[in-house]
């Protein structure tokens, strides 16, 4: 059975306030109070967009006077009576101040409360003095507490401290332990995004699955800053297009040596067995898709076979190892996560659902990319 699901960060509307009237711009502190600040977005052309944070901070986000603005508080409440959730308009007046419904309202005294769900402390990943305008945010919170499987209700953390159990029931003894365990894992790294609702957001279903620990702390913890590092260095290429996903069911074998398909959740909540992530630069035409084997007991020189077999003809990892700053992958663990790479090249894709994805990025005229 395959597996596949591809992260994908998205909110709608949101809602603001407001100091005094003046000519000046608007700028807003988003991680002032980031427990409890709301959403806010630019609007171009009746769609809303996430603004670019300021260059003089890396942490605020500015307004022209007069600049349309939505703030909303998806998923959660507004402490102040007659603001919509799902989004107000409002219109810079100066300062944090924003004329919302003909009244004005600081921004920052506005109260956002998500309910059931505490953040970790997310101001402290984003109060860095040696960060300079360019860098990235690396500094990952410690856990998230609390989220549940929409569809079933299950309180997810319950069912992760169940794993060890749920195996023993597929004849699967043995495989968790103090040093191996399964957890929940972000499709999209959480500290990769600059928006409070967009980290939030990689915490929801469909942006995670579960990964083994040291697979998650291994060798994709390299792909993903090395992923990162790249972007950085290559910011002349301009914007690339990263899509996450994962691919099959992860297998163990049981007592009598059978492969045995893991779900944590009567055929629901799969462990996945590859995850994948596709970086590609449309202007140059350029890009690279890694695999990571989700699976701290799997032999090497089977899973090389079914990736050259199944996934992709040809593992190109070698070769870009070094420009994506993956000289600190370890192949030889298995415990780690193998890494592979496949050059974004319909021809040499086996796997029909990763083939598919491949041609729905790549236009419509080229059936490949050149790789870094």
């Amino acid at each position: 059975m395959d597996q596949t699901t591809v992260s994908c960060i998205f909110w709608v509307a949101l809602s603001l306030t407001v100091t005094q009237t003046t000519s000046q711009g608007c700028s807003v502190d988003l991680f002032q109070r980031p427990d409890t600040g709301p959403l806010i977005l630019k609007v171009l052309n009746n769609s809303y967009y996430f603004p670019e944070p300021s260059l003089s901070d890396n942490r605020s986000v500015d307004f022209d006077y007069e600049e349309e603005a939505i703030v909303a508080c998806p998923g959660g409440q507004f402490t102040q009576l007659g603001f919509n959730t799902n989004g107000q308009h409002g219109s810079c007046k100066g300062g944090t101040g924003f004329m919302v419904a003909g009244y004005l309202y600081l921004y920052h005294r506005l109260n956002c409360t998500l309910p059931d769900v505490k953040r970790p402390a997310l101001s402290e990943s984003y109060d860095n003095p040696n960060l300079d305008d360019t860098d990235f945010i690396h500094q990952a919170p410690s856990t998230y507490h609390v989220f549940q499987i929409e569809l079933s209700r299950v309180d997810v953390q319950s069912l992760y401290r169940s794993v060890d159990s749920i195996l023993a029931s597929l004849d699967l003894d043995g495989y968790i332990n103090d040093t191996h365990f399964i957890k929940i894992g972000n499709l999209a790294p959480y500290e990769h995004f600059f928006y409070i609702f967009q980290r939030d957001a990689t915490y929801h279903l469909a942006n995670s699955a579960p990964q083994w620990n040291t697979f998650d702390e291994g060798n994709w913890k390299v792909v993903e800053q090395g992923v990162l590092d790249f972007s950085q260095d290559a910011f002349v290429y301009g914007d690339a297009t990263v899509l996450t996903g994962t691919l099959k069911v992860a297998t163990l074998a049981n007592s009598s040596g059978v492969p045995v398909e893991i779900y944590l959740y009567y055929g629901r909540v799969p462990v996945p067995r590859w995850f994948w992530k596709l970086i590609y630069y449309d202007d140059f035409n350029v890009g690279v898709i890694f695999f990571g084997f989700n699976n701290p007991y799997a032999s090497k020189n089977e899973v090389d076979t079914e990736f050259l077999t199944e996934v992709c003809s040809v593992d190109v990892f070698e070769s870009a190892a070094t420009s994506w700053h993956l000289e600190d992958v370890d192949n030889t663990d298995p415990a780690l996560g193998y890494i592979y790479a496949c050059r974004v090249n319909l021809d040499e894709i086996l796997d029909p659902l990763v083939n598919s994805i491949v041609s729905n990025v790549l236009p419509m005229e080229i059936r490949r990319a050149d790789i870094f």
